[in-house]
């Protein structure tokens, strides 16, 4: 196959899109595009060989995998075993265990899955983990072991025959990816998994079927700039006007996997943007790329670990030098002496993976069985960890105990429906801790803040995010029968819920809706927040220092919310948590007065919160 040094500038974009979006520049909102770039590019330079390899008559499935190998496990098992060794040293118990996981996970090519059943992407604590972009190589890995069987079963049938069911695979993955599966009501799923990306490197699999035609039709050199030229725009574009609040796949998406396939076609020597791709500096990062995607993301997730603050766009900088600092390294020593055939064989290559595999399975499952190592830490830093173990069950067991539990006419006590979400559920904490157990018998209904804990006359999923219809969809509201049955006997309903702006409009109709449907008495309980970072190294640091306040600052969007509902709610329905909990002020105190922490995680309570919350709550209910 013919070098083409224009697509090893394109890694560099690639690449470089990727880790400056990592790093946190803010220009480049859409720089995790760089991953669909690599998947094009993937799809046509695979697909190429694989071609070449079936009309020669040599196609070997082994000597595919011996190239894979070659390509994608030695710099891959030196990153992790890095990164377990900095992991060690750095991480607390729970992460390390959860790390263990995650390096098990990428080295048997299924972390995609792993972090998909995680989170999203672009959720905070994901900055915090140093393997999470190996998911792109679950991706390619999965489609790798399926797409050159096909390619070879199916090649005998001749190239119409290949493409119409690719195009029929092709189809399918873009509507998955962008359909009622994907996009809109499940984007995580349609960020991390094979049957919705598919489609990007099948694109790059219709551009090697053209260009490995007899005689690919090509347009004159003015035509080719044009569009070459075009390709570098829809890129640029696209990095630039994505973010990682819109929906994904996206049209941003297409445009990028189209830039790509447009300069696969039709680049050539002597344009501007082939000789900008093509240039040295391009063409080096390029050829590095693949250990730079690697080394990036573990360098910057211990430096955001160990830090109190977010590192400055300085310390960025100088780690994103670092890691093509290390990329070249590990590009020289590592990457290119296993690629060449004459030093390893194929035997060895395959002895040396499975060996590397299972070095670092037992790694893995050692920190994994060993719940993280909590023997590394002296007894009084153990204690301190308990606390920010997430007691999820805790938080919620009341609450779903008291799921639409029937009022007891025979019980004096007030009869109180809670209505909301998981800060619903810290209510009810706060209620049963404290004397205010004496005066309440409560029953209580789950409605996701995603969906509106919202009374209306009217359907209001036109308001709801477009990812959180479906799910809504499918949830009783406020037209359940069992909840209007209650409502209509509760002495007191308190509405708790993490109020988003468009619900906090809509606010005022709701009350009127319930009180027409109820004559209890109304209490709307405002947002809480213990800060933008809940750092468990922040903690540790303060708890050595002695400076054990854990004062932390509000999210700009909290104060917001809160202040729309003090103005538009009657005070005597609006309950400010966040003034009884934290004071007037834009900080935050996180710890008791005897250094517990009340909350784990910035918005939910501990059993110490949940206790705290309730003795300041008894002097606000008159």
């Amino acid at each position: 196959m013919k070098y083409r040094p224009e697509i090893d500038g394109l890694r560099a974009v690639a690449v470089v899109s990727v880790i400056l979006f990592h790093a946190g520049v803010p220009f480049l909102s859409g720089g995790f595009i760089g991953v669909d770039v690599f998947f094009v590019i993937s799809g046509y330079l695979i697909t190429t060989l694989l071609i070449r390899d079936l009309c020669a008559g040599r196609f070997s499935i082994l000597d595919f995998y011996d190239r894979r190998v070659r390509r994608i496990m030695p710099a891959l098992f030196v990153v992790i075993l890095a990164s377990f060794t900095a992991a060690w040293f750095i991480l607390l118990p729970a992460d390390l265990e959860r790390f263990s996981i995650s390096a098990l996970a990428s080295m048997t090519f299924w972390s995609n899955i792993f972090f998909w059943t995680e989170s999203g992407y672009f959720d905070s604590a994901n900055e915090l983990k140093p393997l999470l972009h190996t998911w792109s190589l679950g991706v390619e890995e999965q489609y790798y072991i399926v797409f050159p069987l096909l390619l070879a079963s199916l090649w005998r049938f001749g190239r119409t025959a290949v493409l119409v069911l690719v195009g029929v695979i092709f189809a399918a993955s873009l509507v998955l990816g962008f359909g009622n599966f994907g996009a809109w009501s499940a984007p995580e799923a349609a960020f991390y998994l094979l049957p919705h990306r598919a489609w990007e490197l099948l694109v790059g699999v219709f551009a090697a079927f053209y260009l490995t035609r007899a005689q690919p039709a090509l347009p004159g050199a003015a035509l080719s700039g044009a569009l070459s030229a075009g390709g570098m725009a829809l890129i640029a574009f696209a990095i630039v006007s994505q973010d990682e609040d819109a929906t994904f796949p996206s049209m941003y998406a297409l445009a990028a996997t189209l830039g790509v396939a447009l300069i696969i076609l039709f680049e050539r020597k002597g344009t501007w943007s082939y000789m900008l791709l093509a240039n040295p500096l391009f063409r080096g990062i390029g050829l590095v790329s693949y250990s730079a995607y690697l080394w990036h993301q573990p360098l910057f997730a211990f430096t955001r670990y160990l830090h109190i603050e977010a590192p400055s766009p300085m310390q960025m900088g100088l780690l994103s030098v670092l890691t093509l600092g290390l990329a070249y390294l590990s590009y020289r020593f590592v990457e290119t002496p296993f690629r060449d055939r004459r030093r390893f064989s194929r035997n060895q290559i395959f002895a040396g993976a499975g060996a590397a595999l299972t070095v670092a399975l037992s790694i893995g499952a050692a920190g994994f069985l060993s719940e993280g190592a909590p023997q590394r830490y002296a007894p009084r830093h153990l204690a301190v960890f308990r606390q920010f173990e997430e007691p999820g069950e805790y938080v919620k067991a009341r609450f779903d105990a008291l799921r639409n539990a029937e009022f007891d006419p025979a019980d004096p006590r007030t009869k109180l429906l809670v209505i909301g979400d998981s800060y619903g559920q810290d209510i009810v904490n706060a209620v049963a801790e404290t004397e205010l157990a004496q005066r309440f018998q409560i029953s209580t209904f789950h409605i996701s803040a995603r969906c509106g804990n919202l009374f209306l006359k009217r359907d209001f999923t036109d308001l709801r995010e477009p990812s959180d219809r479906a799910l809504c969809a499918g949830r009783p509201g406020y037209e359940d029968e069992g909840l209007q049955s209650r409502m209509a006997e509760a002495d007191e309903i308190w509405l708790v819920s993490r109020w988003k702006d468009w619900q906090v409009e809509k606010l005022a109709e709701s009350i009127e809706s319930i009180r027409a449907a109820s004559k209890a008495r109304l209490r709307v309980m405002g947002p809480k927040d213990f800060g933008i970072t809940m750092s468990l190294n922040r903690y540790m640091h303060e708890f050595e220092t002695g400076n054990q306040s854990m004062v932390v600052m509000f999210e700009p969007d909290h104060q917001l919310i809160n202040t729309a509902m003090r103005q538009s709610l009657p005070a005597d329905v609006f309950i400010d948590i966040s003034k009884m909990m934290c004071g007037s002020g834009p900080t935050c105190r996180n710890l008791t007065e005897d250094n517990v922490l009340i909350s784990y995680d910035g918005n939910h309570l501990t059993q110490a919160g949940a206790q705290l919350m309730g003795k300041r709550l008894m002097g606000y209910l008159h």
